[in-house]
């Protein structure tokens, strides 16, 4: 299998219809560092302010929701891509024209990994992952099932399997037909998508048990030729059977999922001592009393505040993990750029171990938390509620005053969404209920039942 290519995997192209464009390099920004402005002033980033990280709505400012949680990923990730990028200019791509003629630098890999990382969460509805089930368990076992019963299989898939991944990159790439607009959805680089793509493939080529691009899918149907058109654009390895866009990942999204995994863990279990869901015992012992980090000793023993000791303990944590996951990207550079890697770095580092155990401590002690557990229950609720009203709506043979009232409140071009294209139908209804906020989706759930005036 041939090496992957950066002169194609740092591609600044846009996705556009008919057309790759490179637009013109602003005089101050870089292409890549563009694409961080655009995620940051979208509507589908504001709206995770109110959506649900781990503990739902919560009324402290210091407890994380996804806008918070991706903002801190962001910052993790860009480190990671500057360090990555220096490991690769300067040791492992020497005399590649690339870094030469181009003037690539670390910050350029800072910049895509950062960007990528700021919209991972984008297409998480309301509620958390428990959205995610609430909506799949609509239309595969709820009353959604007649809205979907003459889609094609792998259409039918997108619904009953519903991935919050997938709905992130149709925020970042879907652009709606009445949109004045020639560029897709938020319009961002190839570079910067591929590195967001950590699933390369659409639903029907998810597998239990396949390698860590293939655990979960990354494409809904609507968006197949977007993805199809960035894997080209960067060439990266694909396959040839049906449903695999890639057989790899962008080397950057490695990055990009690590930052991930080693934020929620860490700051997940912050945010449960701080509202009193865990002993300062067990806190500190999953961030400091099992860790080997340099700057414990003497500084921590200066820290006397409880809250303040912990948030010391996260810092240090994170910067070690930083770097050892900086570590063995280095070590398995070669087999990423194969396109052979198929296990998440956080997985190969040092602290795996431990990080195993935390995750599996956070499993029991903070996720099955009761006000979790409440709030997923209604979310079932919510979501179901919302899309049935909406969903009924549109697909009744004889609508009433009711029906166009509730159609209304949707916007022009979903409800001129083509008669005869049922999955584009379904698919912006899914797309408009999944991209509200926790709040947002509460209310308009109990205006639309009576419930609140």
């Amino acid at each position: 299998m041939e090496s992957m290519k950066w002169e194609h995997l740092l591609s600044p192209r846009r996705l556009k219809r008919g057309q790759n464009p490179v637009l013109p390099q602003d005089k101050i920004r870089s292409r890549f560092e563009q694409d961080y402005t655009r995620i940051l002033f979208s509507s589908p980033f504001r709206t995770m302010q109110n959506k649900t990280q781990v503990f739902p709505l919560p009324k402290q400012d210091f407890v994380h929701n996804r806008l918070t949680h991706s903002l801190e990923v962001s910052s993790v990730g860009r480190t990671l891509g500057k360090t990555a990028g220096q490991l690769i200019i300067d040791d492992l791509e020497k005399g590649n024209p690339l870094f030469t003629e181009q003037m690539v630098s670390p910050a350029d890999f800072g910049d895509i990994v950062s960007a990528a990382c700021l919209a991972h969460d984008i297409g998480n509805p309301p509620f958390g992952h428990a959205g995610e089930n609430a909506i799949s368990s609509f239309f595969s076992r709820g009353r959604g099932q007649q809205f979907i019963q003459h889609l094609s299989t792998a259409e039918q898939n997108d619904f009953t399997d519903f991935e919050g991944n997938a709905l992130a990159f149709r925020k970042l790439t879907y652009t709606n037909p009445i949109a004045s607009s020639l560029t897709g959805g938020i319009s961002l680089t190839a570079a910067t998508l591929g590195a967001f793509m950590k699933y390369p493939c659409v639903s029907h080529a998810k597998e239990k048990g396949a390698p860590a691009h293939r655990k979960k899918y990354g494409c809904f149907q609507s968006e197949l030729q977007s993805m199809e058109e960035t894997v080209k654009i960067l060439q990266l390895n694909q396959d040839p059977d049906a449903g695999f866009v890639s057989n790899c990942r962008h080397p950057l999204a490695w990055l990009t999922e690590a930052a991930d995994d080693i934020c929620y863990l860490v700051i997940d279990l912050e945010d449960a001592f701080r509202l009193g869901k865990i002993s300062f015992d067990e806190a500190y012992n999953y961030l400091g009393g099992k860790i080997e980090f340099r700057a414990r000793g003497e500084n921590i023993k200066k820290i006397y505040d409880k809250v303040e000791k912990i948030g010391y303990l996260r810092s240090t944590f994170l910067n070690q993990l930083i770097e050892e996951i900086s570590d063995i990207f280095k070590e398995h550079y070669q087999a990423i750029m194969l396109g052979t890697h198929t296990q998440p770095l956080s997985e190969l580092i040092r602290s795996a171990a431990h990080l195993k155990e935390l995750k599996s401590f956070s499993r029991e002690r903070i996720y099955n938390d009761e006000s979790i557990l409440k709030i997923e229950i209604a979310g079932y609720e919510v979501l179901g509620g919302l899309l049935e009203m909406f969903l009924d709506a549109f697909s009744s043979h004889a609508p009433t005053q009711l029906h166009a009232r509730i159609l209304a409140l949707l916007p022009d071009f979903i409800r001129n969404t083509p008669p005869d294209d049922p999955y584009e139908r379904v698919i912006n209804i899914v797309d408009f209920v999944a991209g509200t906020s926790d709040t947002q989706a509460i209310q308009l759930y109990r205006q639309l039942k009576g419930i609140e005036l």
